[in-house]
């Protein structure tokens, strides 16, 4: 197979992995493909080597940005949101961000988590049936949580998961257009975090004022990490959420022993997160030396993508990997938050957010079942983070 001709990302269901991948997997783990904008990549599909590239220093997000790079794609993030964190840590904001979202935070309490995903899910039910759960619970539910996290008013909740859906399009529109939708926050963003207006009690609101304090961002900077955080908090969050749904309406032997023995929660979600396919792009590195990995030779400026959906059916790594397995001891290494110097900071407030919320589904609606066949949902195209167009189902 000469994977080079190929245009990776092969497709955008969120319901199966495209079987070149699996054959890439077992027969060349680093293969050279063509990213969506034409230019030359290196695609990873093995477990094991995608954990080596998180934690080698000389695969770099942050060169990913840079406009001399290679690009995944056309339509590409503000330089400085790239490498958000990164520059939140250098600023001395880090501390900041891991107050609102890190293990312990206390801005959504887990309780009023749980009331409001029974309050959606309810809701859900009194809608005419069938109805869409991702448009009347995780998209709801995932702008409650989001909202209260950021500090954002929940009444514009709406146009930002609309900014947001345009932002994560990839690939279908030139770099012209990706800025024009990304000015959409740039009109948002300065009035709600205008100087001695930012809101209080919230992620954003306290970027904000402690970055003026101290001085060390630019309005312009403030606004970009801003937007990023937005994406974050909204995009990924309500993708997992809405495959994960699918997950368990696709076994509903494993819904039902999630409802009846709870604390099988923890070890579930990792299993589910496993499980769940969402980063059609994956996620991109640029290599800034010359790396040996496995047979592959990479040179330094090569892009590579890693693809770290298909690590979590890697045979090598998980015994049986298709099968949802709630007692798997090594779930929780799959790669759903990344790895390495780049795991995801808010990786445990996420997995008490995807828990709290599937628990509460599944209590509050023993009966929920699909109204249409799983395997035949439609699929947006063109997508950062996979996304069904809905997800229809009977309360």
């Amino acid at each position: 197979m000469d994977a080079s001709t190929l245009t990776f990302p092969f497709g955008y269901r969120g319901d199966e992995l495209p079987a070149v991948l699996r054959r890439l997997q077992a027969e060349e783990p680093v293969a050279r493909v063509k990213a969506a904008d034409g230019a030359p990549a290196w695609l990873v599909t093995s477990y094991e080597l995608i954990c080596t590239i998180l934690r080698d220093t000389r695969f770099s997000l942050s060169r990913t940005a840079d406009q001399l790079s290679a690009q995944r794609d056309p339509a590409g993030f503000p330089p400085v949101a790239v490498r958000s964190m990164r520059t939140l840590t250098e600023c001395g904001l880090r501390d900041e961000v891991m107050r609102h979202m890190g293990p312990g935070q206390q801005t959504v309490p887990t309780s009023w988590m749980a009331d409001r995903a029974r309050q959606r899910a309810a809701e859900m039910a009194r809608q005419p049936q069938p109805v869409d759960l991702l448009a009347h619970f995780a998209r709801p539910f995932t702008l409650d949580v989001a909202c209260r996290q950021l500090g954002v008013p929940r009444e514009d909740g709406d146009f930002l998961a609309e900014q947001v859906e345009e932002d994560l399009n990839f690939g279908a529109r030139s770099t012209r257009q990706g800025e024009e939708v990304w000015a959409g926050f740039y009109t948002y963003l300065p009035k709600l975090l205008a100087p001695g207006k930012e809101p209080g009690g919230g992620l954003l609101g306290d970027i904000a004022k402690a970055a003026r304090e101290r001085q060390v961002l630019s309005e312009q900077t403030l606004v970009d990490l801003s937007a990023m955080l937005v994406i974050s908090a909204v995009g990924n969050p309500m993708a997992v959420l809405t495959s994960a749904s699918r997950l368990l309406l696709r076994h509903p032997a494993v819904a039902r022993r999630l409802r009846a023995e709870p604390e099988l929660w923890p070890a579930g979600v990792d299993e589910l997160l496993r499980h769940v396919i969402t980063v059609g792009g994956g996620l991109a590195r640029v290599a800034t030396e010359d790396v040996q990995l496995g047979d592959a030779s990479i040179e330094a400026g090569d892009l590579v993508l890693i693809a770290t959906d298909v690590a979590g059916f890697d045979p090598a790594a998980y015994a049986d990997p298709e099968r949802l397995d709630l007692e798997r001891p090594d779930a929780a290494g799959h790669l759903a938050f990344g790895g390495g110097r780049h795991y995801c900071p808010a990786s445990q407030f996420n997995r008490t957010v995807l828990a709290t919320a599937l628990e509460a589904l599944l209590t509050t609606l023993p009966d929920l079942r699909p109204a249409a066949p799983l395997d035949e949902l439609e699929w947006l195209p063109d997508r950062h983070v996979l996304l069904p167009r809905a997800l229809p189902v009977t309360c």
